[in-house]
């Protein structure tokens, strides 16, 4: 289980009167964890001593504080001013900078933990050289990071009931993105790969047929096609023109629509049916890729009813 400071740990650190969080990912190694931290009136002083971790932290501004006046951080030390902090802005921690924070007026704030065996291991997947630190000016805007926040924000102190192939690759695209965009002076050499031979292709299918409800690992199906995960990705959307998890999406629509037009079940069991939590994510996701409601789509595409054959006279 992931560990760290994070959460209700981070909470009592910093004497929150509340906050909410999310453990993102399956269990094991490959997680990352998102606390939200509002604080009306900032802190009164520097903020506590944190112990070292082999971890990263960002924290991305939702909105755009009254001021930053006397906002700095010290890192291993060394003090760095803040002189300007929009909504969007992020300030990345390494966590064994020993980072002391000195915020003296409110913010509202989400936390992104994410330890660095997980940049680790997107970057061994992806043959890239491995994270010495992440450069990033204290206040720097980054819509990603921010709506990539924002995205996952509703699931906070709640079962977030998706797909262990897009918990994958919502970590693999953070991932991608702290490494391109803040890494230390790293040129990525393209990598060109061609598509998955006919074999490959055969056993995703069929894995990903058989894992309608998308509880199947990127990890493990990767290694049934014999790639790294990094390699599969492209490989995989390179044969099909469309990433894993929205290949999943569109044949669990499509079963959809089958079991709607061949059967009187309900929307809410069809939606259970082929993966769905709930029938308004299904019915959000059907309306995306189809255009239209579920129950709409029915009513069209409602088969014709059989007419009565009459016997020829004699």
């Amino acid at each position: 289980m992931l560990d760290g400071m994070f959460g209700q740990r981070l909470a009592e650190h910093f004497s929150l009167r509340e906050s909410s969080s999310l453990i993102l990912g399956p269990r094991g190694n490959s997680q990352v964890a998102l606390t939200r931290m509002r604080m009306p009136n900032g802190f009164p002083g520097p903020t506590p001593h944190i112990p070292p971790e082999k971890a990263f932290s960002i924290s991305v501004h939702l909105r755009r504080p009254d001021s930053v006046k006397g906002w700095g951080t010290w890192l291993d030390g060394r003090f760095h001013r803040v002189t300007e902090w929009d909504a969007g802005g992020i300030q990345i921690f390494d966590m064994e900078s020993e980072p002391v924070a000195l915020r003296t007026s409110g913010f509202d704030s989400v936390h992104v933990y994410i330890p660095r065996s997980v940049i680790n291991r997107f970057s061994d997947e992806y043959e890239q050289k491995r994270v010495r630190n992440l450069q990033c000016t204290p206040g720097t805007k980054d819509h990603v990071i921010l709506h990539w926040a924002r995205m996952i924000m509703p699931y906070f102190d709640r079962t977030m009931h998706l797909p262990r192939l897009v918990l994958d690759e919502m970590i693999t695209l953070l991932c991608a993105h702290l490494t391109r965009t803040y890494q230390d002076s790293v040129q990525f050499p393209e990598v060109v790969t061609g598509g998955l031979a006919v074999w490959q292709q055969d056993r995703a299918i069929e894995l990903l047929h058989e894992h309608l409800d998308g509880d199947l690992a990127l990890p493990d199906l990767a290694r049934e096609c014999g790639l790294s995960p990094g390699r599969f990705m492209r490989a995989f959307k390179k044969s099909f023109g469309v990433p894993v998890h929205r290949y999943l999406l569109q044949k669990r629509i499509q079963a959809a629509k089958s079991m709607l037009s061949h059967s009187d079940k309900s929307l809410l069991t069809v939606a259970l049916e082929v993966g769905f939590s709930d029938q308004p994510a299904f019915n959000r996701r059907f309306r995306e890729i189809v255009g239209t409601s579920p129950g709409q789509w029915r009513r069209t595409n409602a088969p014709m009813p059989k007419a009565f054959k009459l016997r020829d006279e004699q």
